[in-house]
């Protein structure tokens, strides 16, 4: 990774990249914590934003979201 490689310009890209988060990517593979609940609470959020485009009241859209969440939160 941190060595000189003959590739093209694209992967070198990657590289420069990987190189610069070397830190946090390799945090992100030996640690066990995750961002997948937030990341799954958001596509929540947005699915309910699409089905529910006529909500006129932003409480209602608000309780929406709280019923959802409360119906997915046993697991």
């Amino acid at each position: 990774l941190f060595t000189k490689w003959d590739v093209p310009a694209p992967f070198q890209t990657v590289l420069k990249t990987l190189r610069k988060n070397s830190e946090g990517v390799y945090n992100a593979t030996v640690l066990p914590y995750s961002n997948g609940r937030v990341e799954g609470f958001n596509r929540m959020i947005k699915l309910i934003q699409r089905t529910a485009y006529g909500f006129t009241n932003f409480g209602h859209f608000i309780a929406r979201i709280r019923l959802h969440q409360m119906g997915t939160d046993a697991a």
